[in-house]
């Protein structure tokens, strides 16, 4: 099985974008006419990206740095708040975002949302750079309204745990000191 993305046109002209997973290029392109798509294009993806494991401690979001999802966090609660589309915020956020796991992301979750799928259905499809509780959380923001206030929110909880970490941390320097020392 391989992993293809693919750019295609629907009956009425309108451009979609995605990944499929299919046995190879022939049966991608015949899986995607049955859906109503024409193919433009359609390249193989290097699988590695997608089914490496990124083991980072980060507690709740483990998949990517906490340095890059609070200010993902950030940027997007500012652009939903100005009243940009998802869709468009989503293309600002995956130009911003350096090249890695998050940048990968977030141009799978945009193109799932110009699809027509709700946000927090298309954060859910990767686990491991959206975890549940976060999904959860776009979800009841989206459904309430109040998508900015929840996404300002994480950023929040998330610049907290670090900086608790980072007090434990010190704190636990002395006692090693100490020990090593006797």
């Amino acid at each position: 099985m391989g992993v293809y993305q693919y750019e295609a046109m629907a009956v009425r002209g309108k451009r979609s974008q995605g990944r499929i997973e299919a046995e190879d290029e022939a049966a991608a392109v015949r899986q995607l006419s049955e859906q109503g798509l024409y193919v433009v294009e359609l390249r193989p993806v290097d699988e590695s990206i997608w089914t490496r494991e990124i083991n980072v401690d980060l507690g709740l979001f483990s998949g990517v740095k906490r340095e890059q999802f609070v200010p993902f966090c950030r940027q997007f609660a500012t652009l939903v708040r100005a009243g940009v589309p998802l869709v468009n915020a989503l293309e600002v956020l995956h130009e911003q975002t350096e090249k890695g796991v998050l940048k990968s992301a977030i141009a799978q979750v945009g193109a799932s949302v110009r699809d027509g799928r709700p946000l927090w259905e298309s954060l859910a499809e990767y686990p491991r750079v959206f975890p549940a509780l976060f999904v959860q959380m776009v979800r009841a923001g989206e459904a309430s309204g109040t998508l900015d206030e929840v996404l300002e929110n994480t950023a929040g909880y998330q610049e907290r745990q670090r900086e608790t970490v980072e007090k434990i941390r010190s704190a636990m320097i002395y006692p090693i000191v100490v020990a090593v020392m006797v």
